[in-house]
This record gives C-alpha cells, structure tokens and sequence, in this order.
C-alpha cells in the first residue's frame, strides 16, 4: 500500500508540469513516455524486483546501468527541463560536462538534432555505455572523452562505488563519495573552446569551482552564452566560496538565476546542490 501511495504521490506533480510543459515538445508524447517508464518501475522493479538494462525514449533506444536512476534522469532532463536553452540557431555547439551515461546527449539531441556536442566522462565503465548509447542511436556531430575536466591536465584521484556502477556522485572529491580510488586521466576544458560555444552543462560534482576559475584565467569564459552549473556547496562543511562563483560570472559579464534545493529549517553546513543558470546580457 506504501508503494502505491509513494508512486502516485510522487507521480501527481510530475504530470502536471508536462501538461504545463511550454518547450518545443509533444505534451502527449511526453506523457506517454513519463507513464510507461513509471509503471514499469513500479511494476518490475518496485514489485517484482527484475532488472531492467535499456529503455526506448521517442526515437531512442538508452542502455544504462540502474533503471531508477534512468528514470530519475528522465525526470531531470525531460520533465524538469533543467537543461534546456533556446537559440535561433539550428547547429549549436554545446559542451556536456559530466556526461554519465549521455541522458542529456539525448536531450539536446532531441531539442536540437544537428547540435554540435563535446562531452566529458572520466568513469570507465559508465564512459562504454555512454559511448554505446551514442553509437547505437547514430548520433553526429559528438566527440566524446573518457576524462575529467579539471584545472590541470594529467591524472587525478576519482572516487566511486564498483556496487552502484554509473551512481551520480562519483567524484574527484572522497568526501562526496567515499568509495574505491582509481587514477583518471583529467584535462582542462578551455584547450576544447576555441570558438562562441552556445551552451555549457557541468555537472562534476566538486570540481566546478576550479574549471570555472581555469576558464576565466584562459580568458575562454567570455566566448560562452549560456552555462548551467550544478554547485556542490559545503562538500568540505568549512568551505564557503558560492559567492566567488556568482563573482566570476558577474565579472565574465553574466546574469544569473539561481535554483537551491534546501531542507527546512536550516541546518549549518548541510550539504547542499544549487542549479546556476548563467546567461549573457
């Protein structure tokens, strides 16, 4: 009985934005799609505790590793619409750090079919099955690395848990995943803008304070438009450097808006995600 309440309580806000959804997308579609996955978690995965390895989204067929988090990323990228952008352009160059499986290769895809992608994913064996995803839907015009993007090049340490392969907290920083050590290979993001890059997604879960310090220094910063970064603030509890962030931006010439996710009341030195929407103006 608590699964089905759960599964309608958090099924009823979801629908609702897709009938509210005012992009580029079929309603109808989009709720079709939404439904069929959510009740085949319900009914596979919640009740009957299958396993489920790939999964056919509009005209694309997306092999992931767990199929909670496919949904999840479902949620994120088509429902929520955290990373949509608009431009008139019909070939936007966009850059995908922290690709993890390509859910958000897919998206843009669909938003904008002959959209220019450069994409990031240091984890190995999420890296094959982004690859996979990208091969088998004969997606063009993606050039994928296996590497973290950093304020350095070389290697650095990248945490992980080898029970939860493709988990969204991998990370160089131990503290958001303290898991197995392994050595990946890193490379710094301004070497891959060499030309006005309409859009930039970075989800790297620690490491954006430093990329973004490194663009500025190469002074590459000012050729992006638009840049939505995935803030992890108090990874390190002593830590407060948000407000250096929002000062490069404004520094670059950006605007921004600002998404935090909280729990009320508040709690000192909690840890906390917050979406920055960065914009030219």
């Amino acid at each position: 009985m608590n699964t089905l309440f759960n599964f309608f309580w958090n099924l009823a806000p979801n629908v609702r934005l897709i009938l509210r959804n005012k992009t580029s997308q079929s309603r109808k579609e989009l709720l079709f799609i939404y439904l069929k996955v959510k009740f085949k978690q319900l009914l596979f995965i919640d009740i009957l505790k299958q396993n489920i390895s790939y999964e056919k989204i509009f005209e694309f067929k997306i092999h992931f590793f767990d199929y909670r988090t496919f949904v999840f990323l479902f949620e994120e990228h088509f429902i929520n619409n955290e990373y949509y952008f608009n431009v008139k352009v019909s070939c936007p160059l966009v850059i995908d750090c922290g690709a993890n499986i390509g859910m958000a290769l897919i998206f843009f895809k669909k938003l904008y079919p002959n959209s220019r992608i450069i994409a990031f994913e240091p984890d190995k064996r999420t890296f094959e099955k982004l690859k996979k995803n990208v091969e088998i839907n004969k997606l063009k015009n993606i050039k994928l690395f296996n590497k973290a993007v950093m304020n350095s090049e070389g290697t650095v340490n990248f945490y992980y848990d080898p029970s939860n392969p493709g988990s969204l907290s991998m990370s160089i920083e131990k503290k958001r995943l303290p898991g197995v050590c392994e050595r990946v290979d890193s490379t710094l993001l301004s070497n891959y803008i060499e030309e006005r890059v309409d859009f930039i997604k970075m989800d790297i879960e620690g490491a954006e304070f430093s990329v973004i310090q490194e663009l500025t220094n190469q002074n590459k910063l000012k050729l992006v438009n638009e840049i939505i970064i995935e803030y992890h603030h108090h990874i390190e509890p002593e830590e407060n450097r948000f407000s250096k962030i929002l000062k490069i931006l404004e520094d670059n010439g950006f605007g921004y808006q600002i998404n935090a996710f909280s729990k009320i009341p508040f709690c000192k030195k909690e840890f906390q995600d917050i979406l920055i929407y960065g914009y030219r103006e």
